[in-house]
C-alpha cells in the first residue's frame, strides 16, 4: 500500500510482522491431534486407521470426535501440523538457494500456511461409526489457475455472459494457454475475500494469489516510472510517480494494492500531446510513501495508468484519502474490463518488503 506524504504522515505508520516464530515452530515435529472425549479410535474405518487416504494436489488433515465440528476442529489441528512439515521441506530443498531468494520463498510458503490454517478447506471424506464422526479435511495446494480450470473441466459454461477476469492479467493468460479459451467467470468479493465463481463452483483466490489478477498493460501512447527505481521497495520509503501522454485525452491514474483493493488517484485529468508530470503535485506532498499491511511478510503494488479519449465512469471507486475502519472498500476487480475497453493502458509493479 501506498500513502501521500508531507512532512508528518496522513495515516498511521505501517504494521510489520515478525515471522521469527513461525520459522521456529517449522522445526519442530508435527504433533497428532488429540480427541477432547479422550475416547481411542480403535473401532475407526480402514481409511481413518491407515490415514492412507489420499487426494492429488490436497494436504490433509484427520480427526474424530463425537461431534462433526470437533472433528473438523482436529482435522484443522492435524492439517496445519502438515504445513510445517512441508514448509520444512520446502527449507531443506532450498538451501542452495541466494539468502534473499531462500528467505522470500520461505515466507511466502508461511504465509500460505497463516491465512489457509483454518479457511479454504474442503472435507473429502467423512463417516460416522458407531456414535463418532470421522473427518478427512483437505488443502488443495496447487497454484490458482489450476484450481479453477478443475472446476472448469467438462463443464457447459455461458461463454456469451461479461468476462470479469480482467484480460490480460496473470490468470486471463494462463487460462486462455490451458483451455484454448476462457470462460466466463465471475470474480466478485465476499467477506474479505475474492471469490471466482463459474459452473456453479466456487474457487477462493488466496492473499498471496491477488497479484495474478492484477491487469497487465504495455501501451506505447504512456510511460510511467516511480523515482527512485528499486527492484524492492522498503516499507516507509518515500517515492514519486513520474506520468508522460505521448497524445491529447484524458488520463486516470489508480493503483491496486496486495489485498486485491483498486484506489483511485487521478480521474479522468486532461493531458495534452507530450505532457509530463509528477503524483503527487510536488508543490503540496514530498511523495508517497510504501506500507506493509499488518500480518504481511511482502507485498505488492499495480500502478495503473489508464489513458481514454473522452471520460470514463469510475465513481464507484474511492480515492486515497477514503477510508473505512483503516481498510480500503474498493474491491471491484470484477468491474476492471467495463472501466478498460476501449482505453490504453500502462502499468508497472512496485515490490513491498523489509
Amino acid at each position: 500500500m501506498t500513502r501521500n506524504h508531507k512532512n508528518n504522515p496522513i495515516f498511521g505508520p505501517a504494521l510489520l510482522i515478525l515471522c521469527a516464530a513461525l520459522l521456529v515452530a517449522c522445526k519442530q515435529s508435527p504433533a497428532p491431534a488429540t480427541q477432547p472425549d479422550g475416547e481411542a479410535s480403535v473401532n475407526a474405518p480402514a481409511w481413518y486407521t491407515s490415514q492412507a487416504f489420499e487426494v492429488p494436489g490436497y494436504w490433509l488433515g484427520y480427526g474424530d470426535a463425537l461431534t462433526v465440528e470437533q472433528a473438523k476442529a482436529l482435522a484443522r489441528a492435524d492439517l496445519a501440523a502438515t504445513f510445517k512439515t512441508e514448509i520444512r521441506a520446502s527449507l531443506r530443498l532450498d538451501q542452495s538457494l541466494d539468502g534473499d531468494e531462500l528467505i522470500q520463498r520461505a515466507q511466502t510458503r508461511i504465509d500460505q500456511f497463516s491465512s489457509a490454517e483454518f479457511e479454504d478447506l474442503d472435507v473429502l471424506r467423512s463417516e460416522q461409526h458407531r456414535g463418532r464422526y470421522y473427518i478427512a479435511l483437505g488443502y488443495d495446494y496447487r497454484p490458482l489457475a489450476q484450481r479453477l480450470i478443475s472446476k472448469l473441466k467438462d463443464r457447459s459454461l455461458d461463454t456469451g455472459s461479461p468476462q470479469q477476469i480482467p484480460v490480460r492479467s496473470h490468470l486471463f493468460e494462463q487460462l486462455e494457454q490451458s483451455m484454448g479459451r476462457v470462460p466466463a467467470v465471475r470474480l466478485h468479493h465476499e467477506r474479505g475475500r475474492y471469490l471466482l465463481s463459474a459452473g456453479g463452483n466456487t474457487v477462493t483466490v488466496r492473499d498471496n494469489e491477488i497479484e495474478a489478477l492484477f491487469p497487465q498493460a504495455d501501451s506505447n501512447e504512456l510511460q510511467i516510472a516511480l523515482t527512485p527505481t528499486q527492484s524492492v521497495y522498503a516499507p516507509e520509503t518515500l517515492f514519486k510517480v513520474s506520468i508522460a501522454a505521448h497524445r491529447a485525452g484524458r488520463l486516470s491514474y489508480l493503483q491496486v494494492f496486495g489485498n486485491g483493493a483498486v484506489v483511485l488517484m487521478l480521474a479522468n485529468q486532461p493531458v495534452s500531446a507530450g505532457e509530463r508530470f509528477d503524483y503527487p503535485d510536488p508543490a503540496l506532498y514530498d511523495g508517497l510513501v510504501t506500507e506493509l499491511p499488518p500480518g504481511r511478510s511482502a507485498t505488492a503494488v499495480q500502478h495503473l495508468v489508464m489513458f481514454c479519449t473522452g471520460p470514463r465512469d469510475l465513481s464507484r471507486l474511492e480515492n486515497l484519502s477514503s477510508r473505512a475502519n483503516d481498510r480500503y472498500q474498493s474491491y471491484l476487480l470484477g468491474e476492471w474490463n467495463r472501466w478498460f475497453t476501449g482505453c490504453d493502458g500502462q502499468s508497472l509493479l512496485q515490490r513491498i518488503r523489509p
